[in-house]
This record gives C-alpha cells, structure tokens and sequence, in this order.
C-alpha cells in the first residue's frame, strides 16, 4: 500500500479532532423602536453545532447605547445561545443603524455580525393633571367673576386642545384651542358673567384633546349670582347731547360698580339744594335708598377745558358715605372721549369719584356727632395747608387704609398706598400716584391705547370707607415695571381738567340737615 503523505496525514488527524461549529445567526437584523430617552429590547441566537465547545465574545457599534446582557461565554456542542439586546434613543427622533459581532473560536466561520436598525420617536401627548375640577365662583347680578384651570402634557409628543363650554350663563374662556408641548403646563382663565337673576347654577367646560387614551376632561362652574343691596339710582339732564347711548354708558359704570359695593346702606333725605346752585339740583328734597347720581352732558367752556366735574354733594352723617352726587361733563369734549374708546373709563372713573374715592378720604364730623375719616397721610410745606391745594409736601401724601394697603402689599408695594402729589386741585391727594401705578383707571390720567384695569386694590379703598365689597370682581392688574418712575403724561390728561365737588353737607341719623362750612374744591 502505498504511504500517505505527511501533509495529507496531518490533515485527516485534523478532521478527526474534534472542534466548535458557529451557525444558525438569527436574525441577521433586528428592526427596534422606541421613544425617545426610552430602550427597546430584542434578542438574537446562535449554534454551537461542533462537538467541541464554542467559545465568544461579543461587541457592539452604534451612535446610539446598544447593550448585549452578555459580552462573552461559551456554548457546549448542540447547544444554542440566546443573547438580550437594549438600545436606548437619545433625545432626538429618526432612525440609526448599529452593529453586533459576535467573535468565536470557529476557525471556519470565527464571526457573524447582526444589524439594529433603533427608530426614535416620540411618544404620544398625555393630557393629565386637570385641576380644579370644579370651580365655585360668585358675582352681583350682571357682573363677572373669573376663575382658573390648568391641565398638562406629561407624553413627549405635543398636546392640541379645544375648549367649549355648556351653561345658561356666560362663560368664556380666555383660549379655545392650542398645543402643550411636552412636560408644559397649560393655565386657561374663565369668566363667567352672570345674568339679570339671582341663584346658583352651574355650567361645565371641556376640554378636547388629541391624547386618544384620556382624550377630554370636565370642569364643573357653579356661579352664584347675587342681587346686589347697593342701588345707584341715575337720573338724567334733559340736554340734547345727552343721547341715548350716552345715558347707557353710565348705566354700565353703574351696573359695574353695584357689582362691586354690594351692601345696602340706610336711606335718607336730600333737600332742594344739596348740590348748591347749578348742576345736579334735584327739583324737591327727595329720599335717597343707597345713592343718587345726577348727570348732565351740556356746554360748558369749549373744546379742551374743563372736562367736567364730579363728586358727591350730599352725605350721611354717622358714616360719611354720600347719599347724592354729580356728575357734569362738556359736550364739547365728550365726542373726543368717544372717539378714543375711553368715554366709558372716564364715566367710571368719575362715578367712583362721586362715591367717596378721593374726595371723602378726609372728613371730621366729630364736631357734628358724626364720623371721622382720616384716610391720608401727609406734610405739607409749608404747614397746615390743604392737601389737595398744597404748593409743596414734606411728607407726600399716602392711603392709609389698612385694606387698601394689603391688597398694595399682594402687589408688591410696601407701606401706605402712593397717592399723587402733583396736578391741579381735582388730581392732587385724590387719585393715586401715576408714577407708581400708571395705568390703574384711579390715577389721573387715562392711558392711550391700553386698558385701564380697576384694581382690587381700587375696590379694597372703598372696603376702608365703609362700604361692603366683592372684591373678586375686582379688574386683573400689575404694577408695572416702570415703576415708581412712570411717565405722568401718556394719555388723556384729566389732571388739569377735572373738577372734584365736595359735600355740601350731610344728613343726620334723626333726619336733620347739616350744612359744612367750605366750598367746592
């Protein structure tokens, strides 16, 4: 026989040895998605189909983190490995491409590679958190009252939203649509207005979103409404210019501010003359329940003068609240005040006037029986002047109510209320500082082209005067950042064209008339 070579021996001593066989890689690719920051998790397999143990290690090759559960070991013959694979996204969408290899001692086939393809998404918007879920709110007959909600969006993906609302009274929200992007929080602001009756109902917002497991949620509003005990009784010039429409907007000032004083104030009489000789003469004494406001639109100077005048005329004795005021403005100017929008701030911020905001903020009838009211803090320079006639203060003048101040304080203020040292007689110590407050309707002046907010702090003044209030009917307002060095001129100036009347005199508790020893300012 002949001798096998030495090569081919060594071969079939080789082939008779035994060794790992690395088959069966499965699958090739592995397709995983996952939201973004999120991992996924799959698993791939391979045979040891020798008859010696396979041994390997396992490495890895991607932009993103692709982690095996095992980077080495071995597999005995006819056994199979399974290998656990995360890939985890980062933080933006798309998809990448890794790779796995897996190394073996195989001399034949010693590696195999799988593919991952990681698909990064976001997540779906996830609408949560809906808070309150019912909203109490109250207001006078034919006001408003405002309140919030809030929702957010917890999903990764942006959250869209419709608002609608169901009740027999007004409810408006601020915002009927929009998006939340991820982790935000959404804040709607609702006012409900009430009707011409009085009682609690309720009414429900809901908001729809694009969240397709929690896709809407329900916010209950029970609005009470009140009538409100305080009446502001209008009686009207016969004038021509005195329109229609005119008369309607101090009719809204009044509805507004019955919305604001609620409570009822004992009545009394007025006599003929309350106001003096000229505006606002009632033609007999007439008994008053809460206040009476006579207005007039007429010619008084001319275009650009005297704007007109205001005040109350008539008091109540034991309290200094009025009984009657007036309220006179000059055709010539009016038709101005209409055409800027803002005929409407200036009768409200008049009628204020008429009830007590500036012009009973310094009464003395301790001499008469009655009550005091020292509301301001001030020196003058010289001393012993008038406030609001003062040529120069030491001290300027400030608010001193403890009510005003809190509400002053909430805002950010410090101390007693900033009151305006500067203007003519109708504007000096009977508004609040421009240059602190600027566009709050109480200043002297109405800025252009904004709106002019009565404040909570405005409605908290009356509180220190006597009067019962539902502050929450109070405007939204911010002291604004210019601060206390806002401009005193940016708008309608009603400092030198503003006449403030004050009371003539005063009725006392057993009906008897008293008659104050000053004039009008």
């Amino acid at each position: 026989m002949a001798g096998l070579s030495l090569l081919a021996a060594c071969n079939l001593v080789s082939d008779l040895l035994p060794a790992p066989d690395f088959t069966n890689l499965t699958p090739l690719t592995l397709n995983l998605t996952a939201v973004v920051s999120q991992t996924a998790t799959a698993t791939f397999s391979f045979q040891n189909t020798g008859d010696a143990d396979l041994t390997y290690t396992i490495s890895t090759a991607s932009a993103f983190t692709l982690t095996p559960d095992k980077t080495s070991g071995s597999v005995s013959s006819g056994a199979t490995e399974t290998v656990s694979l995360t890939a985890t996204c980062g933080s933006t969408t798309g998809t990448q491409t890794g790779t796995v290899t897996v190394t073996t001692n195989d001399t034949g086939t010693p590696s195999g590679t799988v593919t991952v393809n990681l698909t990064c998404q976001l997540s779906d918007p996830d609408f949560s958190n809906l808070s309150p879920t019912t909203l109490n709110l109250e207001a006078a007959i034919n006001n408003s009252d405002t309140g919030t909600f809030s929702f957010q969006n917890t999903g990764n993906d942006t959250l869209t939203y419709t608002i609608s609302t169901a009740s027999a009274f007004t409810l408006t929200p601020n915002k009927t649509s929009g998006s939340v992007s991820s982790g935000a929080t959404e804040t709607i602001s609702l006012t409900a207005t009430c009707g011409g009756t009085a009682g609690t109902q309720a009414g429900t917002v809901t908001v729809t979103t694009n969240d397709t497991e929690n896709p809407s949620g329900t916010v209950t509003v029970n609005l009470t409404c009140n009538a409100s005990a305080f009446n502001i009784n209008l009686v009207f010039d016969s004038d021509p210019a005195f329109t229609e429409s005119r008369k309607q907007v101090f009719r809204d000032a009044a509805t507004r501010l019955q919305g604001l004083i609620v409570g009822d104030l004992p009545g009394g009489t007025v006599p003929v003359d309350a106001c003096g000789s000229g505006s606002g003469v009632p033609s007999t004494s007439t008994a008053v329940d809460d206040i009476e406001i006579f207005a007039s639109i007429k010619p008084i100077d001319g275009p650009n003068g005297i704007l007109g005048q205001a005040g109350p005329c008539w008091l109540r004795l034991a309290s200094g609240l009025p009984l009657y005021g007036s309220m006179e403005f000059d055709s010539a100017d009016v038709a101005a005040l209409e055409s800027s929008g803002q005929f409407g701030e200036t009768i409200l911020h008049e009628m204020m006037h008429v009830l007590g905001l500036g012009t009973i903020w310094e009464l003395d009838f301790s001499g008469s029986g009655g009550i005091t009211i020292d509301l301001l803090d001030y020196v003058t320079n010289p001393a012993g002047q008038n406030c609001n006639t003062a040529t120069a203060f030491s001290t300027p003048p400030s608010f001193n109510g403890s009510n005003t101040i809190g509400e002053y304080t909430t805002l950010g203020g410090a101390g007693n209320v900033p009151v305006e040292d500067g203007g003519g007689a109708g504007t000096k110590c009977g508004h609040w500082d421009e240059e602190t407050f600027e566009t709050e309707l109480m200043t002297g002046f109405l800025n252009a082209g904004v709106t002019n907010p009565l404040s909570r702090m405005t409605v908290a003044s009356f509180q220190d005067l006597g009067y019962s209030v539902f502050i929450n009917g109070a405007d939204a307002y911010s002291i604004p950042p210019c601060s206390p060095t806002c401009l005193k001129v940016q708008g309608f100036d009603i400092t030198t064209r503003e006449i403030l009347l004050t009371a003539r005199g005063a009725t006392g508790p057993d009906g008897e008339t008293i008659y104050f020893d000053h004039t009008n300012r």
